[in-house]
């Protein structure tokens, strides 16, 4: 990163984590790197919508509760040693519902 985007944007020297993000793309050459940008950006952008529609406390406490479950789960499997892929199906089932009651509360 140039001196001149660092002063603008106010980003920290990122050090050696810079060079070793420029190296990974530039293996992926110019077309994979131009989408890797792109995806990137539009990740950013959706999720910059979310910030504009709802208040930081409420976004915190979502975070929070995220970190929470999976620090319990974390424990949970370490303390017990057990493989813990087997939640994924019931996961996923459970991932599909709330997609569809959120699909449902959007015309309610």
């Amino acid at each position: 990163m140039t001196r001149l985007y660092q002063q603008i944007v106010g980003t920290p020297d990122l050090g050696d984590y810079d060079g070793a993000a420029r190296r990974r793309t530039e293996r992926l050459g110019w077309h994979g790197s131009r989408h890797l940008w792109a995806f990137a950006a539009l990740i950013g952008l959706s999720l910059a919508g979310i910030f504009l529609i709802y208040i930081c406390t409420s976004i915190a406490r979502v975070f929070f509760v995220t970190t929470g479950t999976l620090a319990a789960t974390s424990v949970y499997g370490y303390i017990t040693q057990r493989d813990l892929s087997m939640f994924g199906s019931f996961l996923f089932m459970d991932l599909t519902g709330i997609i569809i009651a959120g699909a449902v509360n959007i015309f309610i």
